[in-house]
């Protein structure tokens, strides 16, 4: 099948999900395009092959964290560039004006089946409420809400990584039958269970010290709450260290100081991949904060699939999709968003290293078993195949 896959996204953050998707099904023969946004050009676009996909960046002509979407020259120059092409179906990354105004350009052009994917809540309350200035709000929320919702009933499928968003899909129109749940994903050839004593004196580590992990690539609003739980631990094991890695947050050196801990952390910034698994490799216990927000219920967190693949336990809230994989899975504990309580809940951990190997090892078991790269690649061959016998027989 000769597949379109179109994000919104920049090359780097396409290696969360629309990346190992399109290898995945590169490697069982098919045949697959991922058009993202390029990091840095404004005018040229640039296409090469890499395990098997064809990758075409495109240009955009806004700076920074705004290459996201929304510029509408490059949204013309993609319907140009991708003019007189044809696939056998076309998989929209989100919605936003680069990936649906090119996609409903060639679906004018040639028919073919149109399936969508939802991996974020960001409008109505959403993410744009957590990650954006009031400005920003003011300015574009109801855009944002607009492009998020209102093309969902085009689509013949739908992809979701949270069961809230299928919910949420399913009333704006989009069939039920056609919304398949395919949750984050987790590279568990990547992120293998390895020796901690090797990287912590890598990375200048005491091997006996208490090692907590928290990593954010973008959402880190819930901080504060790793933040006082780790005050709370130093007071009776004063040598813990929470090791970080992802964006800095604006104001975190200040939210440090003020929670007394700057002795007790250690913000490694935005590591290259293949050093990631590395530096959290030091870890024995990590640490997902996740208040009861409309985002987080409507979240699948992809690091947790990281911190699984690595055999290590997780302290996390019962919120959202994570509520039912920890009831499911003895893959770590849970605590309420009391800093004190999450505090009590890592003691307790860090007290039974057998219960933390035993944990891990399922974590690691489960990550593999269920949730790598290939496993989601099958169910999302078996969207593709009711789409395609739906169209067979008429119904779309």
């Amino acid at each position: 099948m000769r597949i379109l896959f179109l994000t919104h996204h920049r090359r780097f953050k396409t290696f969360a999900r629309s990346t190992p998707l399109a290898r995945e099904l590169a490697r069982k023969g098919h045949e697959v395009t991922l058009v993202c946004i390029s990091e840095k050009n404004r005018l040229r676009f640039h296409t090469y092959s890499e395990d098997g996909v064809r990758y075409v960046e495109t240009p955009d002509l806004l700076p920074g964290r705004l290459r996201s979407g929304w510029d509408a020259l490059s949204v013309l120059r993609r319907c140009a560039f991708l003019r007189g092409k044809s696939w056998d179906l076309i998989h929209a990354f989100e919605s936003r004006p680069a990936t649906i105004y090119p996609a409903l350009y060639l679906l004018r052009r040639k028919p073919v089946p149109l399936v969508m994917d939802w991996n974020d809540w960001w409008g109505r309350g959403g993410l744009i409420d957590q990650q954006r200035p009031k400005w920003y709000r003011a300015l574009f929320g109801r855009l944002e809400t607009y492009y998020e919702e209102h093309f969902r009933s085009r689509a013949d499928a739908m992809t979701v990584i949270s069961r809230a968003l299928g919910r949420r899909a399913e009333s704006l129109g989009v069939d039920p039958a056609g919304i398949f749940w395919i949750p984050g994903g987790a590279a568990t050839d990547v992120f293998v269970p390895r020796d901690r004593l090797e990287f912590r004196a890598r990375y200048r580590i005491r091997p006996d010290a208490l090692v907590l992990g928290f990593s954010a690539l973008d959402v880190t609003s819930d901080a504060d709450v790793v933040l006082g739980a780790v005050a709370r631990v130093a007071r009776q094991r004063p040598g813990v260290l929470l090791v970080m890695t992802g964006n800095r947050p604006p104001g975190f050196d200040g939210l440090v100081a003020a929670h007394g801990v700057g002795g007790s952390v250690r913000h490694l910034g935005l590591l290259p991949y293949a050093e990631l698994p590395e530096a959290l490799s030091t870890v024995d216990i990590f640490l997902m904060p996740l208040r009861d927000t409309v985002s987080n219920r409507a979240r699948w967190p992809n690091k947790v699939c990281d911190y699984m693949s690595l055999g290590r336990p997780t302290i996390t809230q019962p919120i959202g999709e994570m509520k039912q994989l920890f009831a499911e899975h003895r893959i770590g504990l849970l605590s309420t968003e009391d800093p004190g309580d999450f505090a009590t809940r890592i003691l307790e951990l860090a007290e039974d290293p057998v219960r933390q190997a035993e944990l891990g090892a399922e974590a690691r078991r489960m990550a593999i078993e269920s949730l790598a790269w290939p496993v989601l690649a099958r169910r999302l061959e078996d969207c593709y195949a009711w789409v395609e016998k739906r169209t067979a027989e008429g119904c779309l």
